[in-house]
């Protein structure tokens, strides 16, 4: 689809050097048969030159393309109601092409509001923190052995517990009755605010989609759209709080490891060697889960049954075993997992994650 729409707008803007042509004289061109000025022939040109600049902008993947596209349109538009009958056609190309930039113009300020918020949650952090402390053993020796060895695998001591991280994620997604899409994302996870914002990218059937995943000052919404304007599914309220609350609480066992050091978190010891049950709350909305760490020292899994699956309104089972670990930044934490919901019929992965780049703030 990518390569379709960017023959068009190449051959659209070719073919705007005829106009130009013909009024300096250039080349005979038989299919305009209504005079052209010099005056008209520059903007035949400017059309052709913003085409091409749009081509351009849009291969590259500048964010600011549609712009571009819409005044290259706006120009053959009035080039094309000033010579009618010969060009009438080209209002066709024009109007797939400003459906096309109107989408990404919508898909831009449906992104630019989740980096707003980044923006609102990074000034308010501001006036929030102290002088970061690093991690020491006196800081851990009441937590759980898992936990303490959890903190020196993931080289966690030594450093102050992260008040913020940036992540990039690219995988596959799928629901129940659908076949997998892949998406790109990026998110920031804030402590202790308890704050996250997640936005992804993808395609349903080659036709972009968007989603925003907020989850700041005791509420939670999920907004997804496709082509950034159609909505596809959005949720609210208790449950939607209460999944996203075990999603924070998932990643900061995941990415935020020195996190789990805060007293506000509760341990039990579970039954068996390496397994822990945590305790998070949130807004009065408290979650659990049991986590499972190999002899490495490792989390390779974590098991929820306070998550509700938003689209079936059941509470399941919920866990994100790790495949694999690598560093990032001075912090070995994973690179890639899976995230599986448990029907009663079996599991099922929903989702197939890699963390490309981690970016922390402390």
């Amino acid at each position: 689809m990518k390569f379709l729409f960017l023959t068009l707008l190449v051959l659209h803007g070719f073919i705007h050097l005829m106009g130009f042509s013909k009024a300096f004289g250039l080349a005979e061109i038989k299919e305009l048969q209504l005079p052209i000025s010099r005056m008209a022939g520059v903007f035949w040109a400017l059309s052709f030159a913003g085409f091409i600049l749009t081509s351009v902008l849009y291969f590259q993947e500048r964010n600011f393309w549609w712009l571009a596209a819409f005044v290259s349109v706006a120009i053959s538009q009035f080039l094309i109601f000033y010579t009618w009958q010969d060009a009438k056609y080209g209002s066709l190309a024009n109007g797939i092409i400003l459906l096309v930039a109107l989408s990404a113009m919508f898909a831009f300020l449906f992104e630019k509001s989740f980096k707003e918020d980044v923006i609102a949650i990074e000034n308010k952090m501001a006036t929030l923190c102290s002088e970061p402390i690093p991690l020491d053993k006196a800081r851990i020796e009441k937590l759980p052995s898992e936990i303490q060895d959890y903190l020196l695998v993931s080289q966690s001591m030594d450093k102050p517990v992260p008040l913020s991280v940036h992540a990039f994620l690219e995988g596959k997604m799928r629901s129940k009755n659908s076949d997998w899409f892949d998406f790109t994302a990026e998110q920031y996870n804030f402590h202790p605010l308890s704050a996250r914002l997640f936005f992804m990218k993808g395609k349903l059937r080659n036709i972009p989609f968007s989603g925003y995943h907020k989850y700041l000052d005791g509420k939670a919404s999920m907004d997804i759209r496709l082509l950034g304007i159609f909505p596809i599914s959005k949720a609210s309220g208790a449950d939607m709080f209460q999944a996203e609350t075990v999603t924070f609480f998932n990643e900061l066992c995941l990415f935020m490891p020195g996190a789990l050091a805060d007293e506000n978190i509760r341990w039990d010891k579970g039954e068996n060697e390496g397994e822990l049950t945590g305790y998070f709350e949130n807004e009065n909305t408290r979650v659990s889960a049991r986590l499972f760490f190999n002899e490495n020292g490792e989390l390779v899994n974590f098991i929820s049954e306070d998550r509700i699956e938003v689209n079936s309104n059941q509470k399941l089972p919920f866990l994100t075993p790790v495949t694999s670990y690598k560093n990032f930044n001075g912090l070995r934490l994973m690179s890639e997992g899976e995230a599986i919901w448990q029907y009663d019929d079996g599991p099922f992965a929903y989702g197939k994650i890699k963390l490309k780049k981690l970016e922390t703030r402390y």
